[in-house]
């Protein structure tokens, strides 16, 4: 019988995040005023750099709107990054037969350890979990990801057993 569990995960926005949306906001805004003063010279076409002002602003801060789907199909794992509901990337595939060591994330106990490449894809919590990988192509690389009950549970069968006893304590 076939193993197939999807789960979406959508990334808060951070303080960062929003600061970065009020300056295109604001940025627009200002680029609206100055087309402004211009009407009376230019017209139409200035009615035209306005709309497509807008839409700029709109549709860069929106571009800042970002979720990430883990697909678990029968023991392997693919990653996806959605932008703006509308853009998806696939940003790691990997076996679960390749994961060699899982639990829960603390970021102090990766500090000194150097991984060829570190995916974050969820928000960083309490019920955030790492796993590292032996990527074919990439090398080590560290995940840091959050599955529900649901993934959890479908990646269990998967994982090797050693790893499934200590991410899951033995469950």
């Amino acid at each position: 019988m076939d193993t197939f569990y999807e789960q979406l995960v959508t990334i808060k926005n951070t303080g960062k995040n929003l600061a970065l949306k009020v300056l295109i906001w604001f940025v627009a805004i200002l680029i609206l005023i100055v087309l402004t003063l211009l009407m009376g010279s230019f017209g139409t076409i200035v009615l035209l750099l306005m709309a497509g002002d807008i839409y700029l602003a709109w549709f860069l801060s929106n571009k800042l709107n970002i979720e990430y789907e883990y697909i678990l199909t029968n023991g392997e794992i693919d990653i996806d990054r959605i932008t703006a509901k509308r853009k998806r990337k696939r940003m790691l595939n990997f076996k679960c037969a390749d994961v060699e060591r899982m639990g829960k994330y603390n970021p102090a106990e990766h500090a000194n350890i150097s991984y060829s490449k570190t995916y974050f894809v969820c928000n960083v919590d309490e019920n955030s979990m790492f796993a590292v990988v032996r990527h074919k192509d990439q090398g080590l690389v560290l995940v840091i990801f959050s599955p529900n009950d649901k993934t959890s549970e479908g990646m269990k069968k998967y994982l090797p057993r050693q790893v499934s006893r200590d991410a899951f304590n033995g469950n």
